[in-house]
């Protein structure tokens, strides 16, 4: 009926050029649902230049990487709940995470440092629980991105998650 939620157009590419004019659509679906505010435009320009930098720098210093991720994630997201209009009805037909699916992306941000901690208890002090919170940070990213792409490829297909992979990591 007119209330069932409606679902993204899917069409597998079938070659390289297609593969690579499904990613840029995609790009170009989820900029005109949720990036019209200029100030929410510059938000997204400074996360994602965090996060550019921070491809580099994960191997070598997961503690600063992880902090700066999450303080550019914040930033993006405030962009979004302050200062874009609400987009719900165009979230419905991106294939990347809606409004509720953030929602568990934040619990799960948030529980991981409060599951590390409790599980280090009084075996170290706030220094040395740096390295294990921002491990099982990058643990809860790797389990959302990962997990979001077998959704998609148990609902799409392979091909169409392959298509949000690289959509999401070239749009930081």
């Amino acid at each position: 009926g007119a209330d069932a939620p409606r679902a993204p157009v899917a069409t597998p590419p079938a070659t390289a050029k297609e593969f690579y004019e499904e990613v840029m659509r995609r790009k170009a679906d989820d900029h005109r649902a949720s990036h019209s505010n200029c100030v929410n435009q510059f938000m997204h320009l400074v996360s994602s230049s965090i996060f550019i930098v921070n491809y580099f720098t994960i191997w070598t210093h997961c503690s600063a990487t992880m902090g700066f991720g999450l303080f550019s994630l914040f930033l993006r997201q405030s962009g979004h709940a302050i200062f874009e209009p609400p987009c719900h009805d165009e979230e419905e037909l991106l294939l990347g995470f809606n409004t509720r699916s953030k929602c568990f992306v934040v619990a799960g941000y948030t529980l991981a440092p409060i599951i590390t901690l409790l599980q280090l208890s009084n075996t170290v002090n706030l220094v040395q629980a740096l390295e294990p919170v921002a491990r099982s940070w990058l643990f809860v990213t790797l389990f959302f991105v990962l997990g979001h792409t077998s959704l998609l490829w148990m609902q799409y297909g392979f091909k169409i998650a392959m298509v949000w992979l690289p959509k999401l990591g070239t749009d930081p």
